[in-house]
């Protein structure tokens, strides 16, 4: 794979974060950069006579046949013309950036992997510094340009437009901190960094949406049985990553007696009054949705033009403005999600590993903050879907390759290829034996 190749996506991975920055026709420096690259990108993969993949194809079909149709029954049918082009660019991608990780070498994927960790750790910087100096969130968003609430200046948000936003930008970036596997040492301080970011964002949806991940990769690392040292070594390193995590944040509010009112006025002390305008808002959609045609939907993007706001949950979402057949799309598509999913972590499991479990964790929770936010327009949602096509394309075209039985006597070295070890603790090291001398005559 060209080099350039591998810089543009690079590039764009470390674009990621600038969510506030909104350029013409609603996109972000990193949609501009896609739009300019990704087509470079399908060039180099069809003159390599690169294979390309459409996995979810039916469930996204389904999703536009009911976007297409509900904007055609309602008042605006532009609404639906925008939310499709949305949409199919999502689908293109998932499919260029799943082709590119499936293409490139280890050290390429891995360089690709540090660009997210790289703009994550730097954006979850920026968000403790704007918690420990509130002004810093204020001048953060007037150099950006960005109308905001003064509700929006209490709780820092980073470069993006608010802090849900931010916080879910910093739980998805677990993703490639676990699949990198750096060292102990800058793993724990890497995800205590994180993990603080998303708690001085004070978004309550995104802390459960942490705890939904963590106990359904749990869930699925004890679901299937293996090597019960690697499960406890696992659950210890975890365990202390959770424990440094800890030690920080208590060291982060020693420092001022301010930091910790801040901390839980934004969290705790809003619960309620969150909690209330969710069900307020939910309660309306579901009127929505008994009083128009439940079949078709009031067409996208609508309820907000009605109501003033968005509903808070891409099902209740789905429903009232692409209707059943859109929210069985939804549907169809978590379902695949959660399958392919399940089925990369097996074979990486029978390998040894069980780093994979990053990816049911991940669509965990991502299903959870789907629950309290609209979520689906999410671009790194969409590119965890894209390093799990990745996975699972390498590991099957190694198992056509290796043919049926020989498969599973040679799936420690092609599963090695999916997400490369370092090379000072590769998972499976050259073991060196003494030669075997025959007894001599007695």
């Amino acid at each position: 794979m060209p080099a350039v190749v591998t810089a543009c996506v690079f590039v764009l991975l470390l674009l990621l974060p600038l969510k506030g920055v909104v350029l013409p026709l609603n996109m972000s420096p990193a949609d501009l950069w896609a739009g300019l690259t990704l087509p470079l990108c399908w060039v180099v993969l069809t003159r390599q006579s690169r294979p390309i993949r459409l996995p979810y194809l039916p469930a996204v079909l389904v999703i536009l046949m009911a976007t297409l149709m509900a904007g055609l029954l309602s008042a605006d049918p532009g609404a639906s013309l925008v939310a499709a082009v949305q949409d199919s660019y999502l689908y293109a991608w998932l499919v260029t950036l799943a082709a590119v990780f499936a293409a490139v070498d280890a050290r390429a994927r891995r360089a690709l992997l540090w660009a997210w960790c790289a703009g994550a750790s730097a954006h979850a910087a920026l968000l403790v510094a704007q918690f420990v100096h509130q002004p810093l969130i204020a001048a953060t968003q007037d150099a950006l340009g960005l109308i905001v609430t003064e509700y929006e200046r209490e709780r820092p948000s980073g470069v993006m437009l608010n802090s849900n936003s931010a916080a879910l930008f910093q739980l998805l970036a677990f993703v490639p901190l676990v699949l990198l596997k750096p060292r102990a040492a800058l793993l724990a301080a890497l995800a205590a960094l994180g993990v603080a970011a998303i708690l001085v964002t004070g978004s309550m949806g995104a802390l459960v949406s942490l705890a939904a991940g963590a106990s359904a990769g749990a869930a699925v690392v004890l679901l299937f049985p293996g090597d019960r040292r690697r499960v406890v070594r696992l659950a210890a390193r975890s365990t202390a990553v959770a424990l440094v995590g800890v030690a920080a944040l208590a060291v982060l509010l020693q420092s001022g007696p301010e930091l910790g009112e801040r901390l839980e006025s934004s969290t705790w002390a809003r619960r309620d009054r969150s909690a209330a305008g969710r069900y307020e808002i939910w309660q309306r959609g579901a009127d929505t949705l008994l009083a128009e045609s439940p079949l078709w939907g009031i067409g996208p993007d609508r309820f907000r033009q009605l109501e003033g706001s968005e509903l808070h949950n891409d099902g209740l979402a789905f429903a009232v403005e692409r209707g059943l057949l859109g929210l069985a799309g939804l549907l169809l598509l978590v379902a695949l999600a959660a399958a392919r999913s399940v089925e990369l972590f097996r074979v990486e499991r029978a390998a040894g590993r069980l780093r994979a479990a990053v990816f049911p964790a991940a669509v965990a929770a991502s299903m959870a903050a789907s629950l309290t936010h609209e979520v689906f327009h999410t671009r790194e949602i969409w590119l965890i879907l894209a390093l799990q096509e990745a996975g699972l394309s390498r590991a099957r075209q190694a198992l056509e390759s290796a043919g049926g039985g020989a498969a599973r006597t040679t799936q420690n070295s092609w599963t090695a290829t999916l997400w490369p070890e370092r090379p000072r603790d590769s998972a499976y090291p050259a073991r060196a034996h003494a030669p075997r001398i025959p007894p001599g005559p007695t």
